[in-house]
């Protein structure tokens, strides 16, 4: 009996399977990595060409524009001299960003503006980004007539070093302000900038600059003129107020003054402190007041920039201006009249003057404003005391002294007897005359009738005779001093 024999079917084992997929993902990735590489480097190379287009075409439209309309522009933005007229940095079918630098290319020998470099830069972000760059030069006549260039240099006034991204302005007398940021070298140049006057300034983050300083350039027609302008750090100046001990004064005023004139004012916050920031280096006067105390000063010399200084004022409880008179023996006179004229400029009396001194020859007016006064002090018999000058800050003890001098006139004292020896009872009239040509005629009194005083009469020998009759008597009068001479009348009197 024959026998049927069935064979084994043979096929793929699961490694054999796993095996196969894998070389196959391999290769299909392989494959298509190439496809995409490819893909991407022919739409990189799409896109650098169409870069390189946009940029040629930035450099097209810049050497068919008139030379002078060929701004100055740097690659930040920011417009050199004369402005840009092609506008960057300018975003092109929203892909691309197309920058635009236009300096001036200048004579290394003398500085001077020579003909304008420009600089296109096209970058996009799409695929792996990138960005292409193209320079040419521009070449030609400027039709400006009397101009000259200008170049300031920036540098910071502690080392010495230049300061780059500085923002200059120069504005002219009329027309638009000129604006050139400082490159890598400190320098904002100005090629064929119109003659004339500009006034300068400059801005950069954490720098101040002095003004005063910068002022105003002159640009000469045919030539180069040269700046150094020099950035300061900011200072601050803390002014430290008290009452004269330990206590702060709040609110109280502050003012500092520069040396060019400038004035600043603050008021003391609740520590007693004025605070002065963004200050030049320089010297400063401070001057604080206060309402019933003395005004007190100082000198703060800013020499560093960036630092902070500390100064402190003391204002002490104001005292009044107290006077004193004395004579030329230095011994005190009472009852002299004392006139306050002031503050200067003012020649009135101040309130309460005039005032006579008392037993101790003093006279005080109290508390005043500051300022320079007048005093003046007279006693009938005396000589005028010389007017003197007092400058009054309410802070001073010192009494200012004023002296009159013994008077330059003598005094007479003329006594009138009847002729039996006693004194007359009835007003009496009597002469008095010397050589030089003094004579007056003067009458006693009802209620003194047998005295005459006569005063201000100048030191010489006089006579001295009643004038109804009777014997002459002569008497020396002396400066100072009170003479006394007796005369009597004629008989029946």
């Amino acid at each position: 009996m024959a026998r049927i024999q069935v064979g084994r079917e043979e096929g793929f084992t699961v490694i054999e399977l796993v095996w196969s997929s894998a070389i196959m993902l391999i290769v299909v990735m392989g494959v298509y990595s190439v496809l995409t590489f490819a893909a991407q480097s022919t739409q990189a190379s799409t896109i650098r060409v169409t870069a390189l287009n946009l940029a040629n075409q930035r450099l097209e439209q810049t050497r068919n524009l008139a030379y002078d309309n060929v701004g100055v522009t740097y690659s930040n933005g920011t417009q050199g001299n004369p402005g840009g007229t092609i506008p960057t940095p300018e975003v092109v079918d929203t892909r691309f960003t197309v920058t635009t630098a236009v300096t001036w290319a200048r004579d290394p020998d003398t500085n001077r503006a020579l003909y304008k470099n420009v600089h296109v830069t096209v970058a996009w972000t799409e695929g792996r980004g990138g960005h292409v760059d193209v320079s040419t030069s521009v070449f030609g006549k400027s039709n400006l007539v009397n101009a000259g260039d200008l170049s300031i240099v920036v540098r910071d006034r502690d080392t010495n070093e230049v300061v780059p991204g500085a923002q200059v302005t120069v504005r002219p007398q009329s027309g638009a302000d000129r604006v050139v940021t400082t490159g890598a070298d400190g320098e904002a140049f100005y090629g064929y900038l119109p003659s004339g006057t500009y006034s300068v300034t400059i801005a950069k983050d954490d720098y101040i600059f002095d003004s005063a300083v910068l002022g105003s350039v002159s640009v000469q027609s045919d030539l180069l003129t040269s700046v150094v302008a020099y950035a300061q750090h900011p200072s601050t100046v803390n002014v430290h107020v008290n009452d004269g001990a330990s206590t702060a004064l709040v609110n109280a005023q502050v003012r500092l003054t520069s040396t060019s004139g400038a004035v600043l004012t603050q008021y003391t916050d609740g520590a007693g402190v004025a605070t002065f920031a963004n200050l030049l280096v320089d010297n400063y006067q401070i001057v604080a007041t206060y309402t019933g105390r003395t005004t007190a000063s100082g000198i703060v010399n800013v020499a560093v920039g960036g630092q902070t200084y500390d100064a402190t004022l003391s204002l002490s409880p104001r005292v009044g201006l107290t006077v004193r008179v004395i004579d030329g023996s230095d011994a005190v006179v009472q009852g002299a009249t004392v006139n306050v004229r002031g503050p200067s400029p003012s020649t009135s009396n101040i309130s309460g003057s005039p005032q006579n001194t008392a037993s101790n020859g003093e006279i005080s007016f109290g508390v005043l404003a500051d300022g320079t006064y007048t005093l003046t002090a007279t006693k009938s018999g005396m000589t005028d005391a010389t007017p003197l000058q007092v400058a009054y800050d309410g802070s001073s003890t010192t009494v200012p002294v004023l002296v009159l001098g013994l008077s330059q006139y003598g005094t007479l004292e003329i006594h009138i007897f009847k002729h039996n020896g006693n004194p007359v009872t009835q007003p009496t009239w009597v002469t008095v005359w010397n050589s030089s040509g003094y004579n007056a005629s003067f009458k006693s009194s009802s209620s003194t009738p047998d005295v005459i005083i006569v005063t201000s009469l100048s030191p010489g020998e006089y006579s001295v005779k009643p004038s109804n009759g009777g014997g002459i008597r002569t008497v020396n009068v002396q400066a100072g001093q009170t003479s006394i001479v007796n005369v009597n009348l004629p008989w029946p009197w």
